[in-house]
């Protein structure tokens, strides 16, 4: 927060439980609300998916385990654009290249999702070879979809074409890109994965320790959750 703005503990006191809420990075003010969003009660069974893009505010929620659903709200006002009702959530949203792509189905599904952001037109899914999707990301013109058998699978973000996959030692359960590269995090091994798309090459293996939960990239730093520890960390893609 800036230096005359409120703390991130603040800002968190005055939101309501379940609400979605834009904030200011440098005052920490929340400058919109959308409060009672269905699915971000405490007792939902699957951690929401948040995504921005195609000028738009989407956000993918299993309320119950029963009736999941990708919401679309407007990025300027916050106002509802429209709610699709999908099979089920979990394993990423990523949106970009005038394409929402998103997973959709029970536990154990090999496919991902897109939509059409302005229409919502369901558009055809793409499929990897083996596994299960953990995650999906979008960087470097390529969706990257991660699979529980440890490969990454690249198509093309408008056509849905299959480009290539790559193969790890490890399990990507997380993605996250920055810096020219796909960042993997292997939950079991506590490790996070530096690929080089280029080489389709392991070119870093950083070990953390801890509980890591989740990773994403921005602003020049790579950034690993750890829920239990309730810490973030951050990793400088040039030193590693």
């Amino acid at each position: 927060p800036g230096s005359g703005g409120p703390s991130p503990a603040a800002v968190a006191s005055v939101l309501h439980a379940g609400s979605l809420a834009r904030i200011d990075p440098g005052t920490g003010d929340a400058s919109r609300v959308i409060r009672d969003a269905p699915g971000l009660g405490r007792d939902a069974d699957i951690r929401p998916n948040l995504a921005i893009g195609e000028g738009g505010v989407w956000m993918h929620v299993w309320p119950d385990g029963a009736n999941a659903l990708l919401q679309h709200f407007d990025e300027a006002t916050g106002n509802d654009r429209g709610r699709l009702q999908t099979q089920g959530a979990g394993a990423g949203l990523a949106v970009g290249s005038r394409t929402v792509w998103f997973s959709n189905g029970p536990p154990g599904e090999a496919r991902v999702y897109r939509i059409n952001p302005l229409t919502h037109e369901e558009l055809r899914p793409v499929a990897i070879g083996t596994g299960v999707v953990t995650d999906i990301v979008l960087g470097g013109g390529s969706l990257w979809v991660g699979s529980s058998d440890g490969t990454l699978t690249a198509f093309d973000p408008l056509t849905g074409r299959r480009l290539g996959a790559i193969e790890i030692e490890g399990t990507p359960d997380a993605l996250a890109y920055g810096d020219g590269s796909v960042w993997a995090l292997d939950l079991l091994q506590s490790e996070v994965m530096r690929i080089d798309p280029s080489s389709s090459e392991v070119i870093g293996r950083i070990p953390l320790g801890g509980n890591p939960g989740d990773i994403a990239a921005g602003d020049g730093g790579i950034w690993v959750l750890d829920p239990v520890a309730g810490t973030a960390t951050e990793i400088d893609p040039l030193t590693e």
